[in-house]
């Protein structure tokens, strides 16, 4: 016992040791991002002309637009590769503060709350402040700021639009929304008098909307200074070699360059080329090897879970039933928590507490993964304690009779049996999965409802790409669920 000790010890010391006199270790996150030879920008593709997706691109070629062009510049003057991260705009913030990425842009502004958290670069654009407004039905006159004080006004959460309407339109009621496309369809849809909104993202949407129109009143943004990129806080270095770069962009009028060029792309990518307002069908034809990519990855995320989650389901279901009372009593605290809690949680807690515990070691593709196989086999663990408690108590009998372990009785006798009663109920599981991996698409994870946000991204036409998904998620589901129908009523004929 003393000479393990002694061993434990001597390898404490040792790795101990190797830690601290490591000369290569980066000292600071502008050290870390050379080391690595990657600069990773996290951004919300839905802002054009600043930030949005080509669809007909691919890979990271696909994010295109103002902000994408300055992300490539920083990477090129840094030395290093660019990796662009997409995600929700509020969700930018939290993964820059637990320094999962290295850069947010997406049309940040300072305030003095983010500022705690989070430090500023310079301001290399000031025309997204400049001028920002409402879009509003055609129908809808407000003359002034007074008339919307009481109206229904959709932002982006966590938006210098929120921050305005809040500060100047006390009495308005606020409708929060995730992305623009989700704003303006409730504006379509009657849901909200207005959306809060910048002119030159606004006049994208109009491309491919219409009844609407940008109203001609404005808030008052006189004292705003313009858009920055954000960074984790206490890093001077990357701040003070990001801030020297963003002088030369603003002197030489590099950024209104790609503003230009970014809104011309964004009218070839809303009309698909061809100048014509696009349609539900031309939309499913010009977009199809998206849709199509889309469907494959969505049935391959699906069957991966359902595969490890049946397994990792067994083995808890064996845990449960063990005669060892600390692996019934982990297994049971297993189920209940993934069972009590909401998947989008457990997605979240994976996917950013992952990172945290392992950082840049693990994508986060393979965190949605981890994190479904954690929730299906919670679910799949129930499946098979139903299918071993509807095996005849007679087999129990008969097993032990033979003189078979309980182990062998298990793993002989009684489990394919139990698995032969639940394939249905793990085709089920399948078809469950097929709609839940929609939850991965807030991690841009390759999925129909992916696909879905960035064919809305580009087209702005957020109603008609969710028919389509909707129509090709019912195709699978339905047909899926006939399948296993069949081969159900097969096997009750065969027994019967």
């Amino acid at each position: 016992m003393k000479k393990l000790l002694t061993l434990l010890c001597l390898i404490f010391v040792l790795t101990a040791c190797s830690v601290n006199n490591n000369d290569n270790d980066p000292q600071n996150l502008l050290e870390e991002i050379q080391q690595r030879g990657e600069l990773v920008v996290a951004t919300s593709p839905d802002y054009a002309p600043y930030e949005f997706i080509d669809p007909s691109q691919l890979g990271q070629n696909k994010y295109v637009g103002a902000d994408m062009e300055l992300a490539k510049l920083l990477a090129k003057e840094l030395g290093v590769d660019l990796v662009i991260k997409p995600m929700s705009f509020d969700d930018i913030p939290s993964s820059i503060i637990a320094r999962k990425y290295d850069i947010g842009l997406s049309g940040f502004t300072y305030t003095e709350e983010r500022a705690q958290a989070i430090q500023f670069s310079i301001s290399y654009d000031s025309s997204e402040s400049k001028c920002q407004g409402f879009l509003v039905s055609d129908t809808n006159t407000f003359d002034s700021l007074d008339d919307f004080d009481k109206a229904t006004v959709s932002s982006q959460n966590g938006s210098l639009q929120q921050e305005y309407v809040n500060e100047q339109l006390p009495n308005a009621n606020v409708r929060l929304v995730t992305s623009l496309d989700d704003a303006v369809m409730e504006l379509k849809a009657g849901k909200t008098d207005a959306v809060a909104i910048s002119c030159a993202s606004g006049e994208t949407f109009l491309k491919n909307n219409s009844g609407i129109k940008i109203s001609d009143v404005k808030f008052n943004s006189e004292n705003e200074q313009g858009i920055m990129a954000i960074m984790p806080k206490g890093e001077p270095e990357l701040l003070n070699a990001v801030n020297e770069i963003l002088n030369d962009v603003v002197d030489s009028g590099k950024y209104q360059v790609w503003m230009d060029e970014a809104v011309i792309l964004d009218a070839e990518v809303s009309n698909m080329g061809d100048g014509v307002k696009p349609t539900i069908f031309t939309l499913a034809k010009t977009y199809g090897d998206l849709f199509w990519e889309g469907t494959i990855g969505t049935l391959w995320l699906s069957a991966v879970v359902v595969f490890f989650g049946t397994i990792f389901g067994a083995l808890l279901t064996l845990a449960k039933m063990s005669k060892l009372k600390l692996l019934n009593i982990v297994s049971s605290v297993y189920v209940e928590i993934v069972r009590g809690t909401p998947i989008l949680l457990q997605l979240y807690l994976f996917v950013y507490g992952g990172a945290q515990l392992l950082p840049n070691m693990v994508s986060d593709y393979m965190w949605v993964v981890i994190a479904l196989i954690f929730n299906s086999s919670a679910y799949v663990a129930e499946v098979f304690r139903s299918g071993i408690q509807a095996v005849d108590k007679g087999q129990f009998e008969a097993a032990k009779s033979l003189g078979l372990s309980d182990k062998n009785m298990m793993i002989k006798v009684i489990l394919p049996q139990a698995i032969k009663n639940i394939l249905p109920a793990l085709g089920n599981e399948f078809i469950m999965m097929i709609k839940e991996t929609s939850l991965a698409s807030i991690f841009f994870i390759n999925s129909l409802m992916t696909t879905q946000s960035i064919i809305s991204a580009a087209t702005h036409m957020k109603f008609e790409t969710l028919i389509i998904v909707g129509i090709i998620y019912f195709i699978l589901t339905f047909t899926l669920s006939k399948v296993i129908t069949h081969f159900e009523r097969k096997g009750n004929r065969t027994h019967a």
